[in-house]
Protein backbone atom coordinates (compact mmCIF):
# COMPACT_ATOMS: atom_id res chain seq x y z
CA UNK A 1 0.00 0.00 0.00
CA UNK A 2 1.11 3.69 -0.87
CA UNK A 3 2.50 5.34 2.11
CA UNK A 4 1.90 8.46 0.59
CA UNK A 5 -1.90 9.07 0.33
CA UNK A 6 -2.28 13.06 -0.86
CA UNK A 7 -5.16 14.98 -1.46
CA UNK A 8 -8.93 12.83 -1.08
CA UNK A 9 -10.42 13.97 -4.21
CA UNK A 10 -8.07 11.57 -6.02
CA UNK A 11 -8.53 9.14 -3.25
CA UNK A 12 -5.49 9.45 -0.70
CA UNK A 13 -5.37 10.19 2.19
CA UNK A 14 -5.61 13.78 3.82
CA UNK A 15 -2.92 15.84 5.64
CA UNK A 16 -3.53 18.21 9.01
CA UNK A 17 -0.84 20.33 10.62
CA UNK A 18 -1.85 22.48 13.20
CA UNK A 19 0.69 25.35 14.13
CA UNK A 20 -0.52 26.86 17.82
CA UNK A 21 0.08 29.94 19.21
CA UNK A 22 -0.09 30.06 23.07
CA UNK A 23 0.05 32.89 25.15
CA UNK A 24 4.07 32.48 25.28
CA UNK A 25 3.76 30.21 22.54
CA UNK A 26 2.85 27.17 21.94
CA UNK A 27 6.09 25.41 20.82
CA UNK A 28 8.48 23.47 23.01
CA UNK A 29 9.78 24.45 26.13
CA UNK A 30 13.05 23.07 27.33
CA UNK A 31 14.63 21.38 24.18
CA UNK A 32 17.16 18.10 24.25
CA UNK A 33 18.24 15.58 22.14
CA UNK A 34 16.55 12.60 22.60
CA UNK A 35 16.39 9.40 20.97
CA UNK A 36 13.31 7.59 19.37
CA UNK A 37 12.81 4.51 21.27
CA UNK A 38 10.76 2.44 18.68
CA UNK A 39 12.37 0.14 15.90
CA UNK A 40 10.43 1.74 13.36
CA UNK A 41 11.62 5.41 14.06
CA UNK A 42 13.67 7.11 11.48
CA UNK A 43 14.36 10.34 12.80
CA UNK A 44 17.60 12.06 12.51
CA UNK A 45 19.15 14.46 15.34
CA UNK A 46 15.53 14.39 16.15
CA UNK A 47 15.37 17.75 19.27
CA UNK A 48 12.37 16.71 21.29
CA UNK A 49 10.90 19.09 23.31
CA UNK A 50 10.64 18.43 26.74
CA UNK A 51 6.95 19.07 26.46
CA UNK A 52 5.14 21.05 23.68
CA UNK A 53 2.84 23.70 24.80
CA UNK A 54 1.24 22.70 21.34
CA UNK A 55 -2.40 24.77 21.44
CA UNK A 56 -3.35 27.50 23.72
CA UNK A 57 -5.43 26.02 26.93
CA UNK A 58 -8.08 27.79 25.45
CA UNK A 59 -8.84 26.84 22.00
CA UNK A 60 -10.97 29.13 19.87
CA UNK A 61 -14.34 27.57 19.33
CA UNK A 62 -16.04 27.46 16.62
CA UNK A 63 -18.70 30.70 17.60
CA UNK A 64 -15.26 32.44 18.52
CA UNK A 65 -13.53 31.84 15.44
CA UNK A 66 -16.17 30.90 12.82
CA UNK A 67 -14.43 28.54 9.64
CA UNK A 68 -13.44 30.15 6.28
CA UNK A 69 -14.80 29.71 3.54
CA UNK A 70 -12.94 28.94 0.54
CA UNK A 71 -12.71 26.16 -2.09
CA UNK A 72 -11.39 23.60 0.15
CA UNK A 73 -14.07 23.61 3.10
CA UNK A 74 -13.38 19.93 4.77
CA UNK A 75 -14.86 19.73 8.12
CA UNK A 76 -17.00 17.16 9.15
CA UNK A 77 -16.24 15.32 5.90
CA UNK A 78 -12.32 16.00 4.98
CA UNK A 79 -13.12 14.04 1.38
CA UNK A 80 -16.08 16.63 1.06
CA UNK A 81 -15.81 19.15 -1.65
CA UNK A 82 -14.32 21.90 -3.31
CA UNK A 83 -16.37 24.73 -4.88
CA UNK A 84 -15.27 24.57 -8.41
CA UNK A 85 -15.10 28.24 -10.30
CA UNK A 86 -16.28 28.38 -13.75
CA UNK A 87 -13.55 28.85 -16.64
CA UNK A 88 -13.85 29.63 -19.96
CA UNK A 89 -12.93 27.41 -22.76
CA UNK A 90 -9.77 29.09 -24.18
CA UNK A 91 -9.07 28.76 -20.17
CA UNK A 92 -9.72 24.84 -20.49
CA UNK A 93 -7.79 24.06 -23.59
CA UNK A 94 -5.06 25.66 -22.10
CA UNK A 95 -4.94 24.05 -19.03
CA UNK A 96 -5.43 20.66 -21.62
CA UNK A 97 -2.59 21.43 -23.89
CA UNK A 98 -0.22 21.94 -20.92
CA UNK A 99 -0.99 18.59 -19.16
CA UNK A 100 -0.24 17.30 -22.54
CA UNK A 101 2.89 18.66 -23.29
CA UNK A 102 3.91 17.84 -19.88
CA UNK A 103 2.81 14.06 -20.62
CA UNK A 104 4.79 14.43 -23.80
CA UNK A 105 8.04 15.24 -21.96
CA UNK A 106 8.26 12.66 -19.67
CA UNK A 107 7.05 9.66 -22.22
CA UNK A 108 10.33 11.05 -24.16
CA UNK A 109 12.87 10.54 -21.16
CA UNK A 110 12.49 14.03 -19.61
CA UNK A 111 10.77 13.24 -16.25
CA UNK A 112 11.91 15.92 -14.66
CA UNK A 113 11.39 18.77 -16.95
CA UNK A 114 7.96 17.07 -17.51
CA UNK A 115 7.22 16.99 -13.88
CA UNK A 116 8.10 20.77 -13.11
CA UNK A 117 5.28 21.20 -15.89
CA UNK A 118 2.66 19.59 -14.55
CA UNK A 119 3.43 21.27 -11.10
CA UNK A 120 3.23 24.41 -12.92
CA UNK A 121 -0.07 23.34 -14.39
CA UNK A 122 -1.42 22.87 -10.79
CA UNK A 123 -0.19 25.84 -9.53
CA UNK A 124 -1.86 28.32 -12.41
CA UNK A 125 -4.98 26.27 -12.70
CA UNK A 126 -8.09 28.47 -13.03
CA UNK A 127 -10.38 26.18 -10.52
CA UNK A 128 -10.18 23.41 -8.45
CA UNK A 129 -11.22 20.79 -11.02
CA UNK A 130 -8.64 21.76 -13.31
CA UNK A 131 -6.12 21.66 -10.55
CA UNK A 132 -7.13 18.08 -9.23
CA UNK A 133 -6.51 16.69 -12.90
CA UNK A 134 -3.24 18.15 -12.70
CA UNK A 135 -2.51 16.76 -9.37
CA UNK A 136 -3.78 13.22 -10.66
CA UNK A 137 -1.61 12.79 -13.38
CA UNK A 138 1.35 14.72 -11.09
CA UNK A 139 0.50 11.63 -8.69
CA UNK A 140 0.95 8.84 -10.72
CA UNK A 141 4.19 10.00 -12.55
CA UNK A 142 5.67 10.99 -9.06
CA UNK A 143 5.13 7.56 -7.40
CA UNK A 144 6.72 6.35 -10.87
CA UNK A 145 9.82 8.29 -11.50
CA UNK A 146 10.53 9.63 -7.96
CA UNK A 147 9.28 8.11 -5.14
CA UNK A 148 9.89 4.31 -6.29
CA UNK A 149 12.47 1.52 -6.43
CA UNK A 150 12.60 2.78 -10.23
CA UNK A 151 13.68 6.31 -9.38
CA UNK A 152 15.21 8.24 -12.65
CA UNK A 153 18.96 8.56 -12.21
CA UNK A 154 17.29 12.52 -13.13
CA UNK A 155 16.41 12.84 -9.66
CA UNK A 156 18.38 10.13 -7.59
CA UNK A 157 22.48 9.29 -7.13
CA UNK A 158 23.34 5.91 -5.89
CA UNK A 159 24.95 5.07 -2.70
CA UNK A 160 26.91 1.80 -1.97
CA UNK A 161 26.72 0.81 1.81
CA UNK A 162 30.15 0.29 3.15
CA UNK A 163 30.92 -1.38 6.62
CA UNK A 164 29.78 1.22 9.60
CA UNK A 165 26.96 2.64 7.46
CA UNK A 166 23.54 3.11 8.92
CA UNK A 167 20.92 5.58 7.48
CA UNK A 168 21.16 8.06 10.50
CA UNK A 169 25.06 8.51 9.84
CA UNK A 170 24.13 8.55 5.92
CA UNK A 171 21.64 11.38 6.65
CA UNK A 172 23.96 13.35 8.80
CA UNK A 173 27.18 13.22 6.51
CA UNK A 174 24.93 14.28 3.31
CA UNK A 175 23.28 16.61 5.23
CA UNK A 176 27.33 18.35 6.77
CA UNK A 177 29.04 17.23 3.11
CA UNK A 178 26.72 18.07 0.68
CA UNK A 179 24.20 20.38 2.47
CA UNK A 180 21.26 17.84 1.33
CA UNK A 181 18.48 17.37 4.22
CA UNK A 182 17.09 14.05 3.61
CA UNK A 183 15.33 12.04 6.29
CA UNK A 184 16.24 7.83 6.46
CA UNK A 185 12.25 7.57 6.30
CA UNK A 186 12.56 9.16 2.47
CA UNK A 187 15.24 7.03 1.52
CA UNK A 188 13.44 4.06 3.41
CA UNK A 189 10.52 4.99 0.79
CA UNK A 190 12.15 5.50 -2.09
CA UNK A 191 14.43 2.35 -1.82
CA UNK A 192 11.06 0.41 -1.03
CA UNK A 193 12.15 -0.57 2.41
CA UNK A 194 10.44 -0.43 5.68
CA UNK A 195 12.86 -1.76 7.96
CA UNK A 196 16.19 0.33 8.39
CA UNK A 197 17.89 -2.13 10.46
CA UNK A 198 17.53 -4.20 7.40
CA UNK A 199 20.83 -2.05 5.38
CA UNK A 200 23.51 -4.23 4.31
CA UNK A 201 27.29 -4.08 3.19
CA UNK A 202 26.98 -4.27 -0.41
CA UNK A 203 23.39 -3.04 -0.90
CA UNK A 204 23.06 -0.21 -3.69
CA UNK A 205 20.44 2.74 -2.19
CA UNK A 206 19.49 5.40 -4.50
CA UNK A 207 19.13 9.29 -2.54
CA UNK A 208 17.20 11.78 -3.73
CA UNK A 209 18.78 14.90 -5.48
CA UNK A 210 16.33 17.47 -4.22
CA UNK A 211 14.96 18.52 -0.55
CA UNK A 212 11.75 18.72 1.02
CA UNK A 213 10.02 21.81 1.44
CA UNK A 214 6.56 22.57 2.37
CA UNK A 215 3.77 25.46 1.25
CA UNK A 216 1.06 25.92 3.38
CA UNK A 217 -1.88 28.16 1.53
CA UNK A 218 -3.94 29.53 3.84
CA UNK A 219 -7.05 30.12 1.85
CA UNK A 220 -7.01 26.82 0.34
CA UNK A 221 -5.90 25.24 3.67
CA UNK A 222 -3.70 22.94 1.89
CA UNK A 223 -0.69 21.96 2.74
CA UNK A 224 1.99 21.30 -0.51
CA UNK A 225 5.31 18.94 -0.23
CA UNK A 226 7.48 19.70 -2.84
CA UNK A 227 11.06 17.66 -3.48
CA UNK A 228 12.82 20.80 -5.34
CA UNK A 229 10.52 21.91 -7.91
CA UNK A 230 7.91 19.31 -7.89
CA UNK A 231 4.99 18.80 -6.03
CA UNK A 232 4.49 15.28 -4.88
CA UNK A 233 1.97 15.72 -2.44
CA UNK A 234 -0.78 17.84 -0.92
CA UNK A 235 -3.07 17.71 1.98
CA UNK A 236 -6.12 19.58 3.34
CA UNK A 237 -5.15 21.15 6.64
CA UNK A 238 -6.78 23.16 9.59
CA UNK A 239 -4.90 26.64 10.43
CA UNK A 240 -5.91 30.06 12.73
CA UNK A 241 -8.69 32.91 12.35
CA UNK A 242 -7.28 36.16 10.75
CA UNK A 243 -3.39 36.27 11.39
CA UNK A 244 -3.09 33.55 14.15
CA UNK A 245 -1.61 31.68 11.78
CA UNK A 246 1.44 34.24 10.64
CA UNK A 247 2.25 34.43 6.65
CA UNK A 248 6.27 34.02 6.30
CA UNK A 249 8.94 31.37 6.32
CA UNK A 250 9.87 29.06 9.23
CA UNK A 251 12.11 26.33 9.41
CA UNK A 252 11.70 23.02 11.38
CA UNK A 253 13.93 22.43 14.00
CA UNK A 254 12.11 19.76 16.26
CA UNK A 255 10.44 16.71 15.60
CA UNK A 256 8.41 14.72 18.63
CA UNK A 257 6.75 11.51 18.17
CA UNK A 258 3.42 11.23 20.76
CA UNK A 259 3.84 14.61 22.26
CA UNK A 260 2.68 15.39 25.68
CA UNK A 261 0.73 18.98 25.92
CA UNK A 262 2.17 21.85 28.32
CA UNK A 263 -0.93 24.24 29.13
CA UNK A 264 -0.82 27.08 31.76
CA UNK A 265 -2.75 24.36 34.15
CA UNK A 266 0.50 21.61 33.67
CA UNK A 267 1.46 18.94 31.45
CA UNK A 268 -1.14 16.29 29.67
CA UNK A 269 0.27 13.49 28.53
CA UNK A 270 0.15 11.78 25.13
CA UNK A 271 -3.35 9.77 24.90
CA UNK A 272 -5.13 11.72 27.48
CA UNK A 273 -8.18 13.25 25.67
CA UNK A 274 -7.26 16.67 26.44
CA UNK A 275 -4.16 16.66 24.60
CA UNK A 276 -5.49 17.95 21.14
CA UNK A 277 -1.39 17.63 19.63
CA UNK A 278 -2.31 14.31 17.98
CA UNK A 279 0.56 11.98 17.27
CA UNK A 280 3.10 14.30 15.89
CA UNK A 281 4.90 17.30 16.45
CA UNK A 282 7.00 19.28 14.26
CA UNK A 283 7.89 22.68 15.42
CA UNK A 284 9.33 26.11 13.81
CA UNK A 285 12.44 27.58 15.14
CA UNK A 286 11.69 30.89 16.43
CA UNK A 287 11.13 33.72 13.56
CA UNK A 288 9.75 37.29 14.23
CA UNK A 289 10.37 36.96 17.96
CA UNK A 290 6.83 34.68 18.14
CA UNK A 291 7.35 30.92 19.26
CA UNK A 292 5.24 27.80 19.47
CA UNK A 293 4.82 27.59 16.43
CA UNK A 294 4.47 23.68 14.02
CA UNK A 295 2.81 21.02 12.49
CA UNK A 296 1.07 18.65 14.62
CA UNK A 297 -1.95 15.87 14.15
CA UNK A 298 -5.15 16.86 16.31
CA UNK A 299 -7.73 14.69 17.87
CA UNK A 300 -10.36 17.09 16.33
CA UNK A 301 -10.39 16.00 12.78
CA UNK A 302 -13.70 17.97 11.67
CA UNK A 303 -11.33 21.09 12.03
CA UNK A 304 -9.50 20.18 8.79
CA UNK A 305 -10.47 22.87 6.46
CA UNK A 306 -11.47 25.24 9.03
CA UNK A 307 -9.84 28.82 11.04
CA UNK A 308 -10.62 27.04 14.61
CA UNK A 309 -7.32 26.20 15.51
CA UNK A 310 -5.35 29.29 17.98
CA UNK A 311 -2.36 29.51 14.91
CA UNK A 312 -1.04 25.71 13.88
CA UNK A 313 -0.99 23.97 11.06
CA UNK A 314 -3.15 20.82 11.56
CA UNK A 315 -3.48 17.74 10.08
CA UNK A 316 -5.38 14.43 10.65
CA UNK A 317 -2.96 11.77 12.88
CA UNK A 318 -2.47 9.23 10.13
CA UNK A 319 -0.91 11.62 7.73
CA UNK A 320 1.17 14.15 10.26
CA UNK A 321 2.35 10.65 10.74
CA UNK A 322 3.41 10.10 6.76
CA UNK A 323 4.79 13.27 6.88
CA UNK A 324 6.70 13.45 10.29
CA UNK A 325 8.69 10.59 8.40
CA UNK A 326 9.70 12.22 5.33
CA UNK A 327 10.51 15.52 6.48
CA UNK A 328 13.93 16.09 8.24
CA UNK A 329 14.97 18.89 10.95
CA UNK A 330 15.90 21.90 8.93
CA UNK A 331 13.25 21.55 6.51
CA UNK A 332 11.66 25.15 5.07
CA UNK A 333 7.94 25.75 5.55
CA UNK A 334 6.15 28.81 3.95
CA UNK A 335 3.19 30.03 4.74
CA UNK A 336 1.17 32.43 2.80
CA UNK A 337 -2.32 33.78 1.99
Amino acid sequence: MNRFRGIPSIGVATLLIVAVLGPSGCGPGNESKVAVPDDSAVVLNQTAPASPTGEDAKEPSSKDAPSRTGPSTLAAHPEGASIIAPSGKAEREGHQAALKEAQGLILSGKAREGLIRLTDAWRNSANEEERASAYSMLHNEVDRHVLSTGASSEFTFDHHVQPGDNLYTLCQKWSDGLRLRVSPGLILRVNGMTDPRRLRVGMTVRVPRDQIRLEVSKARYRLGVFLGEILVREFPVGIGPGDRTPEGEFEIDSRLKNPPWTTPNGVIPYGDPRNILGARWMGFRTAGGRSGLGIHGTTEPDSIGTNRSAGCVRMLNRDVEELFDIVPEGTKVRIQS
